[in-house]
């Protein structure tokens, strides 16, 4: 934040200088006084300040993947059969306000993407669904897919990106508990002829947080794995 003391015709004399609250950040900073007109190193009067607080931000992101079911990270297989991959995600304090909430996945080119199965907000454990997200209204979801069961094809991936109708949900369903829910996207897959028996084949996912003042958060996930 800057300030022209000369320009807003501002006086000379000692401010005390206060950060307000806001949600993307742990605690404001202290607040200090500064004197106007201060001197630069020459000597000569400054009339403008500009503060840079050192906060705390709120939004750390957090990703973990796994395969069949919660906490597995290594199934078999038969190729050309269904299985599914899950994706667990945190929930960033001031998702509320958040600008962008990006799960993406670009499979290893020996699986074929099928299709998301559902997108909710869970328990940490998974125990409890509190809500599941709308694919109409909720997120909006980029998918490429080269081609089922084709050798040799490049990798399929998607891109599945919530709206502020999806952050709002996810917020209404939460409440203040951000910590206990996490944000599953279930999706199907396939082992294809690019495999040979045996073969372990990695998946993993990533998370990118935009928060309300620009601040951009990444995670990358675990690498579990599947067999033929």
């Amino acid at each position: 934040a800057s300030v022209n003391f000369t320009h807003h015709g501002l006086e000379d004399g000692a401010y005390l200088v206060v950060e307000r609250r806001h949600p993307v950040i742990e605690e404001p900073i202290e607040p200090f006084y500064i004197v106007i007109p201060g001197q630069n190193e020459l000597g000569e009067f400054e009339y403008e300040f500009t503060a840079e607080p050192k906060n705390d931000l709120k939004g750390d992101i957090k990703v973990e993947k796994d395969v069949t079911s919660l906490g597995n990270n290594d199934s078999t297989i038969d190729a050309g059969k269904d299985h599914t991959w899950i994706i667990s995600s945190n929930i960033p304090e001031d998702i509320a306000y958040g600008k962008v909430y990006v799960i993406s996945d670009t499979l290893d080119n020996r699986l074929d993407y099928v299709d998301i199965m559902a997108v909710t907000v869970e328990t940490t454990d998974g125990a409890t669904v509190v809500t599941t997200l709308d694919p109409a209204t909720d997120y909006d979801l980029n998918v490429t897919n080269v081609g089922s069961l084709a050798e040799g094809h490049p990798s399929d991936s998607f891109t599945l990106s919530l709206t502020p109708a999806g952050m709002a949900a996810v917020t209404t369903a939460v409440g203040t508990n951000n910590s206990d829910y996490r944000i599953r996207v279930r999706f199907d897959a396939q082992v294809n002829a690019n495999a040979q028996m045996g073969d372990r084949i990695p998946n993993k996912a990533s998370v990118t947080y935009v928060n309300s003042v620009n601040f951009t958060f990444a995670a990358v996930s675990d690498v579990p794995v599947v067999h033929t």
